[in-house]
């Protein structure tokens, strides 16, 4: 049994699912990839705002108090993400 859902990208409706299950891969990976870049500049272990100077300056950040809570959304939607993903990405190899 072939589990591969196919449809044609081509047509206006298949375009936006193909675009739409691209964007929703991309941002999660954008998000991992994000997380894992900031955890690499912190001076400590991310449980003090003291630990990101680095992080403050690299994103633009308005304190590294901001910058902590930042990190730890992003932590955050990570971790909800990665209960999801495994899902996500079902759905779009059974739709490439």
């Amino acid at each position: 049994m072939a589990l591969h859902i196919s449809f044609d990208d081509q047509l206006p409706h298949g375009r936006q699912l193909r675009s739409a299950l691209s964007k929703i891969e991309d941002g999660a990976e954008g998000i991992k990839d994000t997380l894992a870049s900031m955890s690499l500049m912190l001076d400590g272990d991310g449980s003090q705002a003291a630990h990101f100077p680095v992080v403050t300056a690299k994103f633009g950040f308005d304190s590294d108090a901001k910058a902590k809570e930042g990190y730890d959304e992003i932590n955050s939607l990570k971790l909800a993400l990665d209960g999801v993903l495994a899902a996500i990405t079902q759905a779009a190899n059974k739709l490439r």
